[in-house]
């Protein structure tokens, strides 16, 4: 098989692997966050999203700050109210482009498109990967990794507005995210940059969000013990 097939044989076998759990319903947490949830219903809601940790759940106590999250959940709502195939079919879409940059990502550093081929399978289809793509309230994770990814792949490439601007939508999906800038500092010392000069602005964005988020808490939300 040429190489440049290896993509589409990579996005063919993710999908087939999860595509038989697709329309499963919801679980768990879709119940706050979705079905009980007034703000998704409405897309003139979604710059609410940006400035109020509230607006993710029914119950205030679950406040978080995912803002990209909630919009995906109004874009659902809009489609196709609430039913679970949409949802499910944009997390297994999500899914598949983490998968795919996961494999750039590995050409990247260089590895072998073999190689890299059987790590982004890995990656796609590893058991784990089931609750990304079946289970809807966790698009967080799925959508979070998407972004960081990518602004690992935009630092490797030298193109950093792209990659700044990847990692800001990272931390709007999951606070996890904060972690990339010290990601980007061992890859730059294990491989050679001890300057470690590109850094800066990514540890300047992830203070900002720290700020962002702290200042955005309060005691009567839990916002402080979202994950």
């Amino acid at each position: 098989m040429p190489e440049r097939a290896y993509p589409l044989l990579l996005l063919a076998l993710v999908i087939l692997a999860h595509a038989p759990a697709l329309d499963s319903g919801f679980h768990y947490d879709d119940r706050h966050s979705l079905l009980e949830n007034p703000h998704i219903r409405e897309l003139s809601q979604i710059p609410r999203f940006f400035s109020d940790p509230t607006a993710f759940s029914a119950d205030p106590t679950y406040a978080m700050y995912r803002p990209l999250v909630l919009t995906a959940h109004a874009v659902n709502f809009a489609l196709g109210g609430y039913a679970p195939l949409s949802y499910q079919l944009l997390n297994l879409a999500v899914h598949c482009l983490a998968t795919s940059t996961v494999y750039l990502l590995l050409v990247q550093w260089p590895l072998a498109p073999i190689a890299a081929l059987a790590g982004a399978l890995l990656f796609g289809l590893h058991p784990l990967q089931t609750e990304v793509v079946n289970y809807v309230s966790s698009r967080s994770e799925s959508m979070a990794a998407l972004f960081y990814l990518l602004s690992f792949s935009g630092y490797l490439r030298q193109r950093q507005t792209l990659s700044l601007l990847s990692f800001a939508a990272a931390l709007m999906c999951k606070a996890t995210a904060v972690t990339l800038p010290v990601a980007l500092a061992v890859h730059s010392w294990v491989f050679g940059d001890r300057s470690l000069r590109r850094l800066w602005a990514y540890g300047l964005l992830a203070m900002g969000y720290i700020f962002l988020y702290t200042g955005l808490s309060d005691p009567g939300t839990g916002i402080e013990r979202a994950a």
